[in-house]
């Protein structure tokens, strides 16, 4: 039966956690009550058709205002970022609708000025919301972004995360080259003689394992055997220089 319970509650989630799942338990009816809202918003346009400007924007304003309030009372987001953002939509929402009304008024001696004031005013407030949401979207991708990069959970990115983070992608990259039959090119490395032993870039002397006499090619003309220690080094001029091989 609590096997049955828990599909039943997981079947529901995900069809219907759309809906709720950003509010808190308590409020996860909350979603209803905004589609009251929009559908009271709607029907006063419909029935005040006709009517001075005024009179709608007050009816609107009323019933934002019931909203703010209940939504300052409840605070049914469960993120308080949400919270925040749905305050402050609603105050510059109510804030440009009595700008709209004083515009419409058009009953002071100075209305032109008025209306150019009351313009930027909406401009500046909605300019500010806008900001706001920016800021949030901005917050949200920089700690998804910081929780991708911290592999040791440690609540910041460090060197070694960045390091592990870049050797992933690498060997990513390395496998998509490999599956799609592309060539991979390999540069050796050239050693850089001192300046006193040539001054010019040399290839490193080529070892060879213990056992067994190598050949080495010393030049077009000359084949000579050279051994150093336990290991067989084919040009040894690269290592010493052509003014130390003639001491040795």
């Amino acid at each position: 039966c609590c096997c049955c319970c828990c599909c039943c509650r997981l079947q529901i989630e995900l069809q219907y956690g759309l809906l709720y799942d950003k509010y808190r338990y308590s409020c996860f009816y909350w979603e209803t009550i905004l589609l009251t809202e929009n559908c009271l918003l709607t029907l006063l346009l419909v029935l005040l058709q006709g009517q001075p400007p005024a009179l709608q924007v007050l009816c609107a304003m009323a019933v934002i205002f019931v909203e703010a309030v209940l939504h300052a009372t409840f605070k049914p987001y469960a993120c308080r970022m949400l919270d925040t953002l749905r305050r402050v939509s609603v105050f510059g929402l109510m804030a440009t609708l009595f700008l709209i009304m004083l515009v419409s008024l058009s009953q002071f001696e100075q209305q032109e000025r008025i209306n150019v004031a009351a313009m930027g005013a909406i401009i500046a407030i909605n300019c500010c919301v806008l900001c706001l949401y920016l800021w949030a979207a901005l917050s949200e991708l920089a700690r998804w972004v910081r929780a991708l990069l911290d592999k040791d959970n440690k609540g910041y990115v460090s060197k070694q995360d960045v390091q592990i983070v870049l050797h992933q992608a690498v060997q990513a990259v390395q496998r998509v080259v490999v599956r799609l039959g592309m060539p991979v090119r390999v540069q050796q490395a050239t050693v850089q003689a001192p300046a006193a032993l040539g001054g010019s870039s040399r290839q490193p002397p080529v070892e060879h394992a213990i056992g067994g006499d190598h050949a080495a090619d010393m030049g077009a003309d000359a084949r000579k055997l050279e051994r150093c220690g336990n290991v067989l080094v084919t040009n040894p001029t690269q290592l010493f220089g052509p003014a130390a091989m003639d001491k040795v």
